[in-house]
């Protein structure tokens, strides 16, 4: 489990020599192989996100903290880690327009998403008052 990443690695060089040759015959293809091989390596690195997000459960159980706060940071979280493959796959097409749209659109999101911790810090400030 340690030495995963060198599979991931290696899968993304061989991946990168492909795309290049490609990129050379015709553009597109280039594109619709890294978007496939990204995909793949980011939905089979996703079984490494649960153990993580099990320990973060049993802590946030320990330490009170309600599930909307824990729902609102993961979802935070998850909208980052996302909008960051999206705008990756829209730079790789040459859309930087696109992919900075995208990237203001999960700030405008994650601002709204963070509003319940917000919301609870206000509260615990104004408790102390």
């Amino acid at each position: 489990m340690d030495m995963e990443i060198l599979r991931y690695v290696a899968a993304a060089l061989i991946v990168v020599v492909i795309s290049v040759y490609f990129r050379k015959q015709n553009e597109d293809y280039a594109v619709y192989i890294s978007i496939a091989a990204g995909m793949i390596i980011l939905g089979s690195s996703l079984s490494y996100l649960y153990p993580v997000l099990a320990v973060v459960r049993d802590y946030a159980a320990k330490s009170n903290i309600t599930n909307l706060q824990l729902s609102s940071v993961l979802k935070i979280l998850a909208t980052a880690y996302l909008a960051q493959f999206a705008s990756d796959i829209c730079t790789d097409a040459n859309n930087s327009s696109l992919a900075n749209k995208v990237e203001i659109a999960a700030r405008f999101m994650i601002a709204y998403l963070s509003l319940p911790i917000v919301l609870t810090l206000f509260e615990y400030i104004s408790t102390l008052m």
